[in-house]
């Protein structure tokens, strides 16, 4: 399992992601689990295969970026798992390798450590990215934390472009967050 994890998480491994799916008993297992915790604005219906034979099932799946935060701190304040399962979680998360040019981009790594995980779709009939994404938790040099989650929707950019929006927006978070 921790294998999978690792490919989903850190590799965007979809093949990795439906046999998670799988084990726990569906998509709509995790569908409960995220609304028993009080994440409203989400719906999980499809799994990864399901999405690439039908592009319009990436529709079925959605959550607003408020409530991806909500859940995301959730998971870094909440005791949901044996501390060193969050703990392992947490680790893929910012050892995740993959598309460097999104939340990462504009924060100095030198004094900030981050932990996220990208989505990125295929393109829709109209020529759309469908959505591409990035979630994440930033610590700061003094302990302080912040979430964040940029998503871009139906994006007829070319991907440079939708990961320019993700980066400027997690950098103007960053400097509000080092100036409170």
């Amino acid at each position: 399992i921790s294998e999978l994890l690792v490919y989903t998480m850190q590799s965007s491994d979809n093949v990795a992601c439906d046999i998670l799916f799988d084990y726990i008993g569906g998509v709509n297992v995790v569908d409960e689990y995220i609304h028993s915790l009080g994440i409203n604005d989400v719906s999980i219906t499809a799994t990864e295969d399901e999405m690439h034979q039908d592009m319009d099932d990436c529709y079925k799946n959605w959550t607003t970026p408020m409530e991806a935060a909500n859940l995301l701190e959730l998971f870094m304040t909440q005791d949901f798992m044996r501390n060193e399962y969050t703990d392992f979680q947490k680790q893929i998360m910012i050892e995740c390798g993959t598309v460097k040019d999104r939340l990462p981009a504009p924060l100095p790594e030198s004094e900030v450590k981050i932990g996220h995980k990208t989505g990125t779709s295929d393109k829709n009939d109209r020529g759309e990215y469908i959505g591409i994404n990035d979630i994440g938790f930033v610590i700061l040099p003094d302990g302080s934390r912040y979430v964040v989650a940029v998503f871009v929707k139906d994006s007829k950019e070319n991907m440079e472009t939708n990961a320019k929006i993700i980066s400027d927006i997690s950098a103007a978070v960053y400097r509000y967050a080092g100036n409170r």
